[in-house]
C-alpha cells in the first residue's frame, strides 16, 4: 500500500506507515483489507496536512550532487542502477529502476543528467 500513497504524492517511508498510518486505517481491528471510505479519509488528511509531501527540486538536487563529488552533472546509469537497488527505504525492484532509467538514461552516453531530471520532475508539480 505505500507504492498507492506514493502514486499519490504521498511520500510516507515504510516506517511511518507501518507505525502510523496502517493503523490508522484499520483502527482497532487488524484486518486483511482496508474499506475504501477508511482509505480515501485518511489519505485526504494526509494530502492536506503536507506531512508526506515529495521533496522539492533543492533536495534533490543535493542528493544527486551528493553522488556526483566531481560536480560532472551526471551520474553513470550503472553506478544509479546499484546505489538505488542496494539502498533506499525500501530498495527499489528491478521494474522500479527500468522505470525510472527509461525516464532519465541518457540512451547515446549511458547517464543520467540529473539537472534535466529534476526539472521534468518537478515541472510537473
Amino acid at each position: 500500500m505505500p507504492a498507492v500513497l506514493r502514486y499519490l504524492d504521498v511520500f510516507v517511508s515504510d516506517k511511518d506507515f507501518v507505525d502510523r498510518i496502517l493503523i490508522e486505517l484499520h483502527g482497532d481491528e487488524p484486518k486483511p483489507f482496508v474499506r475504501y471510505d477508511r482509505f480515501e479519509e485518511v489519505v485526504v488528511r494526509l494530502l492536506e496536512s503536507h506531512e508526506f509531501d515529495p521533496d522539492g527540486p533543492e533536495v534533490l538536487l543535493a542528493a544527486f550532487r551528493a553522488l556526483d563529488p566531481e560536480c560532472k552533472g551526471y551520474i553513470e546509469a550503472d553506478k544509479l542502477r546499484a546505489l538505488l537497488g542496494e539502498n533506499g527505504e525500501p530498495p527499489m525492484s528491478d521494474k522500479e529502476l527500468e522505470a525510472f532509467l527509461k525516464v532519465t538514461l541518457d540512451k547515446e552516453s549511458g547517464r543520467v543528467h540529473y539537472d534535466d531530471y529534476v526539472a521534468l520532475v518537478t515541472s510537473a508539480r
